[in-house]
């Protein structure tokens, strides 16, 4: 395998968007002819597209559907897809995942190691950064009347909620008896039929069960305002398996995180995770020493950027983080990305965040900082600042908000952006 280009995602793995769109991972591109689970689990993994793929990884070449990966390491920032090599390579060294044999046509076994199946866009948040594929709170706030909202994607009858079929689970189950990990988002995955059902699935029967508990991970992307489904305790199932991370979706908290997540509560939040701390101790994603871990992710954008320290200190002064590492930052797509901001705001938030990192010590924070500053300002604009601009103002009156209120980013046009 080549390791410029080699990732094993499409070789173990099962990714899907919440219409079925099938794609190498959750962070890559669409195939120019898209391929979807509603055609068949075994018949989309191994696609004329995906064995391209898989080709072109082997021999060394750059396929573009996996060009986020490459453009950030092409920037010397690192990429998914090498950590991704990173996380298999070391558990190649506990019995972990395995490189399964590539027939001649690069198609490969569809008994998946690691499942991310995205069942619906089933979400009791509407977070200003999100659409309505992934939240089905976007609904009816669509815009469809609103130029500049409405691209054409959606149309006045399009259901709310959004899933790839209601049988989905039953054709996935068959190929689960190689079963390693599971990604659980959405949506929002703890209010999610499917993904209950997935968990009492596993657990219930003989999947991977060599070792004294369930040799199953089990990773949740959630926004962490409920620990049950229908009554029913999620602790009393994560108790059984090999290994349980939670990454809570987390922004702000008070106005700044309400603000960003429309439906978020942050006492509902603080109490939820006292309930966690039961059993789960703070971690970063990529512990291996701790079976219960949890941490946050912040998802930064024009409106929070001034908040991240505010944040940190008050998780660590609460006891709820024990070290910087135990948040992940990733900048926001569409509207609220950095990078669509000007000029002179990109200035001032890059002094912002430059001089407040000289308090910690912790290199994977800084440096997770300085790479926010690096994509913001090499990033290319995704949308015009007077758009932006335009699609706040709508937002607000929607939701009955301010911006102004809670950040301190302008909406400035250079003479080079106007």
């Amino acid at each position: 395998m080549n390791k410029k280009t080699f990732c094993i995602m499409p070789f173990i793995h099962l990714y899907s968007s919440t219409n079925g769109e099938l794609r190498p991972c959750c962070i890559a591109g669409s195939f120019d002819v898209k391929v979807n689970l509603k055609d068949g689990v075994e018949s989309a993994f191994n696609s004329v597209q995906m064995k391209k793929l898989r080709q072109d990884m082997l021999e060394g070449k750059r396929n573009s559907v996996c060009n986020v990966c490459y453009n950030s390491e092409d920037n010397g920032i690192p990429s998914s897809r090498q950590m991704y090599n990173m996380s298999i390579s070391n558990d190649f060294n506990n019995d972990g995942y395995v490189m399964p044999s590539v027939n001649e046509d690069f198609s490969v076994d569809s008994d998946f190691q690691y499942i991310d199946v995205r069942f619906s866009n089933l979400c009791n948040f509407k977070c200003i950064m999100c659409t309505h594929e992934f939240s089905s709170q976007w609904h009816d706030d669509m815009g469809f009347e609103d130029p500049y909202q409405n691209d054409g994607r959606y149309q006045k009858n399009h259901s709310k909620i959004i899933n790839i079929s209601d049988n989905i689970l039953d054709d996935l189950k068959p190929h689960l008896s190689k079963l390693k990990k599971v990604y659980f988002a959405g949506g929002e995955p703890l209010i999610m039929k499917e993904n209950y059902e997935l968990l009492r699935f596993i657990k219930n029967n003989s999947i991977n069960s060599s070792h004294p508990k369930k040799g199953i991970e089990l990773y949740y992307n959630t926004n962490l305002s409920t620990l049950a489904y229908q009554g029913d305790s999620y602790m009393d199932y994560w108790k059984d398996f090999k290994k349980v991370y939670i990454s809570i979706s987390c922004d702000g908290l008070g106005k700044v995180g309400e603000y960003q997540r429309v439906g978020f509560n942050t006492e509902k939040l603080i109490s939820n995770i006292e309930i966690l701390k039961h059993d789960f101790e703070p971690a970063s994603p990529d512990s291996h020493s701790i079976r219960f871990g949890y941490g946050f992710q912040y998802t930064v954008t024009s409106i929070n950027v001034w908040h991240i320290f505010d944040f940190v200190d008050f998780l660590k002064e609460q006891d709820i983080i024990t070290e910087e590492n135990q948040i992940t930052f990733f900048n926001a797509f569409g509207y609220y990305g950095l990078q669509n901001l000007s000029d002179s705001e990109k200035t001032k938030i890059e002094k912002f965040l430059l001089e407040n990192l000289d308090r910690y010590e912790n290199d994977y924070f800084i440096n997770s900082i300085k790479n926010l500053v690096t994509s913001m300002k090499t990033e290319a604009r995704i949308e015009s600042i007077e758009k932006v601009k335009r699609f706040t103002e709508y937002l607000d009156i929607k939701n009955n908000q301010n911006y102004y209120e809670v950040t301190q980013t302008k909406f400035e046009n250079d003479l080079e952006n106007s």
